[in-house]
């Protein structure tokens, strides 16, 4: 089984039309709603593939019913804290042009505060499902409602990573460099994965520069977080190279080529990766220690499934 979590629970709300017109009324061709956030998006695409997931999130308000029932519909376990704060939702625009192209806009709620005890019962949550439910791995996604304090996430990374099961992060900021410092001074046998993409990487780490970051000044920084946290860093960078960096060593993996024409959503691309990518690392340890060409194998995955999604107007599935 492999435990995602994702503290930001979002209902994604998908609208297609021919144009938009600003300052006038759009007509949708066609609309659709779906349980998102990064953490659904990667169970999704996971169950998609055959794996076992369970979600942990909180969950409260008028929407949390329609949004359990939406996860439900895509076969996600959910395990959820109720709490009193709303579930957000946040507005996908595609725009479905002549010449067969979309351009996708996307418009994000921020989600409300939560209270302390909703931290209390996820920590309480979190600890039960690592122990107890033959977890393979763990994926944290994402930014967290206000309200969490910033100890959560490192306190699951290092709880997680004790107990010899790999995790993935992929958030950025604060809660990223906090994470990386709990983790510099302890040794863990599994791999410890982080999931920026290019710009999540450059807000987080260099933050001084204020234009597109030389590849000379990236590239030195990627390595020199890999080599001082013994982390595996993943830069995704949209339709280039992923960078991947592990014992000092960097690689460059192409992504799977798409026609432009065929791209109809970006939204939940980067969470398809993670998915894809998660489930040749589970599918390996299965099979015993990693070796070889795994990290190679995993980063092909992770591309041929965040193409998939591109090419579904669903926010992270494979179709």
């Amino acid at each position: 089984m492999i435990l995602t979590v994702c503290l930001n629970p979002t209902l994604q709300k998908t609208l297609c039309f021919s144009a938009i017109q600003k300052g006038a009324v759009n007509r949708a061709c066609s609309q659709r709603w779906d349980a998102s956030g990064k953490g659904i998006n990667v169970s999704r695409v996971l169950t998609q593939l055959g794996y076992e997931t369970l979600h942990l999130t909180q969950a409260g308000g008028d929407l949390k019913d329609f949004f359990c029932r939406k996860a439900q519909e895509d076969n996600i376990s959910l395990i959820t804290v109720p709490c009193e704060s709303q579930i957000r939702c946040c507005t996908t625009i595609l725009e479905h042009h002549e010449d067969g192209s979309y351009r996708t806009t996307e418009l994000v709620e921020e989600g409300e505060v939560v209270q302390p005890e909703t931290e209390h019962q996820v920590w309480q949550l979190f600890q039960q499902c690592v122990l107890r439910c033959d977890c393979e791995a763990v994926i944290i996604s994402g930014s967290k409602a206000k309200g969490f304090s910033d100890e959560l996430y490192p306190q699951m990374v290092l709880y997680t990573l004790s107990r010899n099961i790999p995790v993935i992060a992929d958030y950025r900021g604060d809660d990223l460099t906090e994470t990386l410092k709990a983790v510099q001074n302890i040794s863990f046998d599994v791999p410890f994965i982080i999931k920026p993409n290019r710009e999540e990487f450059c807000a987080t780490f260099l933050p001084k520069y204020k234009s597109i970051i030389q590849s000379d000044v990236l590239y030195k920084t990627i390595k020199d977080i890999s080599s001082i946290y013994k982390c595996i860093i993943l830069v995704t960078q949209e339709e280039k190279s992923v960078i991947s960096c592990i014992n000092d060593s960097l690689n460059f993996t192409d992504t799977v080529f798409i026609s432009p024409h065929k791209i109809i959503n970006t939204i939940g691309c980067g969470d398809s990766f993670t998915a894809g990518f998660c489930s040749v690392l589970v599918n390996k340890r299965r099979g015993g220690v990693l070796s070889g060409n795994w990290l190679s194998e995993a980063i092909n995955e992770g591309n041929r499934c965040g193409a998939l999604n591109a090419q579904s107007v669903r926010p992270g599935s494979l179709y």
